[in-house]
């Protein structure tokens, strides 16, 4: 679904390295993104916390996690995702992929809506890394940040 072809290339090969390899699964990046966000609150004398689910919603090969701010820490709960969150990402992906030559490549999406954050990207393992999880952790606090900074603005 992710990978199209053009018509001078033949058919991209969808067989990838998905997140299976992990023995965990979700864990090691929910986990990793979780404790530096609740890190970093804690560093600027806010209150809240942020607990992570979420899971793999196998006939897309997408993986949908959301999370969620509240007042106590909780560890990460495999839910898989519902179709209709998974089609509404998809066509929103579709219009964020980058194509590049033959190939759609997707870094992923996150979405902010009140007090939950979406992240979506395709299941190969290279977005689900620990790595992976301290980069999503700089973006969503940067934009957190960003935002609160506006806001102040804005109300000055």
């Amino acid at each position: 679904m992710w990978n199209r072809s053009c018509y001078s290339c033949p058919p991209v090969v969808t067989n990838r390295a998905n997140i299976g390899p992990y023995s965990q699964g979700l864990i090691p990046y929910a986990d990793t993104l979780s404790d530096t966000l609740n890190e970093w609150a804690v560093q600027s004398g806010a209150n809240v916390k942020v607990a992570v689910t979420g899971g793999v919603h196998k006939k897309s090969g997408m993986v949908c996690l959301t999370v969620e701010l509240t007042t106590e820490p909780r560890p990460f709960k495999d839910e898989t995702p519902s179709d209709a969150s998974i089609a509404a990402a998809t066509k929103l992906a579709a219009s964020a992929s980058t194509r590049t030559g033959c190939l759609d490549y997707l870094r992923g999406v996150i979405v902010f809506h009140g007090p939950k954050i979406f992240i979506y990207k395709p299941d190969a393992l290279i977005g689900w890394t620990r790595t992976a999880a301290l980069n999503d952790a700089a973006e969503i606090y940067a934009r957190i940040t960003h935002a609160r900074h506006a806001m102040r603005e804005a109300n000055a």
